[in-house]
This record gives structure tokens, sequence and C-alpha cells, in this order.
């Protein structure tokens, strides 16, 4: 390396440790290039445009990220701890996509869901694929589909809860808390915005979890036929229809999922992955007025008001 590389080098190594931001953490050390090491690659910071103006969010918390730098585009209120109602199915599909292979065989045990819940409509004794269970999770937020994962890995949904808390304090999220795998009903889940946010990450590096949170709906069978009954002496066996509880997959945004979540404590909730290809970026909000409005609105704002 000839004497101007190594100056430069070192100039931007001293800016870094003086403005954070200003080098990336990935950039190379002088020693690693004199070494011949591949660096990491280092993404662009995204640039906000002086004409750019806050948009006006009624959620109670809000946050918008640039995945591949980490910038914040927009935050409200993003380290307050708030309930999140079916969020958190997003760490159950984590700990199920790392614990259970998706060609693995489950049989449903005897649940105690009421006819109000979100539901993917299992019964006692049905035997289905996991990644079809993972469907009806992430696609319909079956708060049954959730439920039988729990137990699948951990025997009990007790034992998974804990699990959860351990995997949310692996991930750094200091300002989450869960006491049950669906999001409903059994003890109440917090989290913040931005612990979200590293969820999110976290779970859109499993693939199974990228392609079924962006279906708008899916047909899965159970392995099984169900029991004869007088109404139906010959059943065949059962088609589980699963329609997205997401209603901007068809926006004219590249929304890539994710998961939504609603409940008297926890409000109109939601976290969106706008992916074009070029950019990821993630939108939370917490207790909406319209949730899938103020997100849509976010996205499209950040989209226009930084550069890459």
């Amino acid at each position: 390396m000839d004497w101007l590389t190594q100056a430069v080098l070192a100039i931007l190594v001293l800016a870094g440790s003086v403005v954070p931001g200003v080098v990336p953490e990935s950039a190379p050390s002088v020693d690693a290039v004199h070494a011949g090491i591949e660096a990491p690659p280092v993404y662009p910071f995204p640039e906000k445009r002086s004409s750019a103006v806050a948009p006006v969010v009624g959620a109670k918390s809000a946050l918008v990220t640039d995945l591949a730098s980490g910038a914040e585009l927009f935050e409200k209120d993003a380290s307050t701890k708030r309930p999140i109602a079916s969020i958190t199915k997003l760490m159950t599909a984590l700990l199920a996509v790392e614990e259970l292979p998706s060609d693995r065989e489950i049989v449903v045990p005897k649940l105690n869901n009421g006819p109000e819940e979100s539901l993917m409509g299992l019964e006692e004794d049905d035997r289905v694929y996991a990644v079809d269970l993972l469907a009806g999770t992430l696609i319909v937020s079956g708060n049954d589909a959730a439920e039988t994962l729990a137990i699948a890995v951990s025997g009990s949904e007790k034992k998974f809860v804990d699990l959860m808390n351990r995997r949310a304090e692996e991930l750094g999220m200091g300002d989450t808390h869960f006491d049950n795998a669906s999001g409903y009903g059994k003890g109440e889940n917090v989290s913040s915005a931005r612990d979200l946010v590293v969820l999110t990450r976290a779970a859109l590096e499993k693939r199974e979890i990228r392609n079924l949170a962006k279906d708008p709906e899916r047909t899965v069978k159970a392995l099984n036929k169900r029991k004869p009954t007088p109404e139906n002496p010959d059943p065949e066996r059962t088609e589980y229809r699963l329609f997205t509880t997401d209603l901007l997959l068809d926006s004219y945004l590249p929304i890539a999922g994710l998961k939504t979540g609603t409940s008297d404590a926890a409000g109109p909730s939601l976290v969106s992955v706008l992916d074009d290809g070029k950019r990821r970026l993630v939108a939370v909000v917490l207790n909406s007025p319209d949730r899938f409005q103020e997100n849509k609105a976010m996205l499209d704002w950040s989209l226009r008001s930084f550069r890459w």
C-alpha cells in the first residue's frame, strides 16, 4: 500500500473515533488491508434532504429504520415499552424455525381457544407439518398455530415462554418481556419499537419467515382425516384456508410483510418491511389510530425524504 492510501485510511479511522458514524464499524483496518483480508460490505448511509418535513404520526410509538445501515429515519417514543399483541408471533416463528425441521409432523394438542380469537382452524389430533403451522402463525395470525408450535418446541407453552425471553435477551432486546406465545389472553407481552426492529432483523434472516410473511393467502392440508361424524361419514383431509391480516401487501409500495397485532391493551399495531431490491426499510407503529395508513405514509415519506 502506498503512503497516500495509508494516510487516507488513518484519517478516516481517526475521524470515526471522533465523529460516530463517519466510518462504519465494518471499515477495514490498515493491517487488514496489508494482509489482503476482504472487508465486509459498507452500506450507503441515507442522507436526509433539506426539504424533508417530518410526517405527523398518531401512533403512541413509531420508528422507521434502514436495515442495511442501521440508520433511524423517523422515530417517536421508540424506546417506550408497550403491549405488542400478535406481533409476539414473530418471536414464536423465529424459535420454531430455529428449533423444528420444516417437515416435522406435529400432532395438535388439546387447546382452549375461543371462537373470538384469530385462528388457523386446528382441532385436537390434527397432524400438520411444522411449516404449515408456521404459515398459520404468520399469514392468518392463528393463536392455535402459535401455541401448537410452542408446545412442539418445548413441551409446554410455559417452557416455551422461558425460551422466548432467553432469546430476546440474547438479541439484546432489553425492553421486551413475554408471557405467552401468541400475544393473546395469558399475560401481557411488552416490547418497544426499537426492540421490534431487532426482532425483525433476526426474523428476516430466516427464508421461511420471509416467504410466508409476504404471502397474501395459502391453502394447506392436514396429514390426517378427521373422525367420521353422522354429518360427514367419510371426511376428506381438512383444508386450512389462510388469508393474510396484512392489508399492505396489495399496496403500491413493495411491502414484504411482516406482522400485525391488535388487542385492547396494545391497540392496532404493525411491523412492515419495504424491500425494493436496493433498500430494506422497517416501519413500526404501536397503538396507532390507522396502522396501515401510518406505516405506508412513513415508508413513502422515507423514500422521498432520504438519498442513498
